[in-house]
């Protein structure tokens, strides 16, 4: 089990730490990658074309149907 509270190689994941929120993702098998916080309201949503399959997406309410930023409907 590694110990996460030390940071001496740059194969300690600590290392891609760098702010409040952050996660650590993959963008590839055995390559971490940083996924910074998205903004307040927004909610994480897979998106396979993006590089770590992830996205924050926010959402809004027009007519009664909760929309995406992209305008996917999500709930009608």
């Amino acid at each position: 089990m590694p110990d996460w509270t030390r940071d001496l190689t740059s194969n300690d994941l600590v290392g891609l730490l760098d702010a409040k929120g952050d996660l650590i993702t993959a963008s590839a098998d055995n390559t971490p990658s940083l996924l910074s916080v998205g903004a307040n309201g927004e909610f994480l949503t897979p998106k396979s074309s993006n590089s770590n399959g992830l996205e924050w997406v926010g959402m809004l309410t027009y007519g009664g149907q909760v929309l995406t930023k992209n305008g996917d409907v999500l709930i009608k």
